[in-house]
């Protein structure tokens, strides 16, 4: 299985530019946290995929 950071990064790409432009906005802000890594990535990964099923939703 694929790192989780290596995941998010490919997702993100299929956000729309202002979602992703949002996105990364929150993934500066929870890294800057220094939380733990791979809770971190989780987090991150577990809004990427809300944001992707709303855009598909529109």
């Amino acid at each position: 299985m694929e790192p989780l950071s290596e995941q998010n990064n490919y997702l993100r790409k299929k956000l729309t530019p202002g979602n992703r432009k949002y996105y990364e906005k929150l993934l500066l802000y929870l890294r800057a946290k220094g939380k733990n890594e791979v809770v971190t990535e989780e987090i991150l990964l577990e809004i990427l995929q809300d944001m992707l099923e709303a855009q598909a939703e529109g």
